[in-house]
């Protein structure tokens, strides 16, 4: 299988896994909500959360990593210190969160949160990638549109 196609494959098979909340969560969404919220209500509103785990990025075995709660928050607890990666995890759980806890989200941000997954796969949380960074602009993109749905109001 080419590169071309194995990354397609990738595309689709998380595509209908986060369309279908597999790969995203252990159990079923317990709350719902009307808007989409940040990383900072998820830290502060554990009891809010709609699962009890969640996906983000891979490791280097193409694995996703899976992260419960208590564990994400501690992430989200962490300072940023210009290490991007910590930005866009924060970013990726929160559009993931959303995708399973808002009634009707305009849609579901599909592509840039398995971009956002690929891209910590390169560059794990602690990686110390820098705002100035060539790195950083390759995936900036990704993490403001991220970012906008985070931030959506019906």
């Amino acid at each position: 299988m080419s590169s071309r196609h194995r990354i397609l494959a990738v595309v689709l098979i998380a595509a209908l896994l986060l369309v279908s909340g597999a790969g995203l969560a252990v159990a079923k969404a317990k709350s719902v909500s009307t808007a989409c919220h940040d990383a900072t209500y998820w830290r502060t509103h554990p009891e809010s959360w709609p699962v009890d785990s969640v996906n983000v990025g891979y490791n280097s075995s193409n694995t996703p990593i899976r992260y419960t709660k208590a564990q994400a928050i501690e992430i989200l607890r962490m300072p940023v210190d210009n290490d991007m990666t910590y930005v866009v995890f924060r970013e990726d759980l929160a559009a993931k969160l959303n995708s399973i806890a808002v009634t009707n989200p305009p849609y579901l941000p599909v592509g840039q949160c398995l971009s956002a997954d690929m891209w910590l796969q390169q560059y794990p949380l602690g990686s110390k990638v820098s705002r100035s960074s060539d790195v950083w602009s390759d995936i900036s993109g990704v993490v403001a549109n991220l970012s906008t749905f985070n931030h959506w109001r019906p």
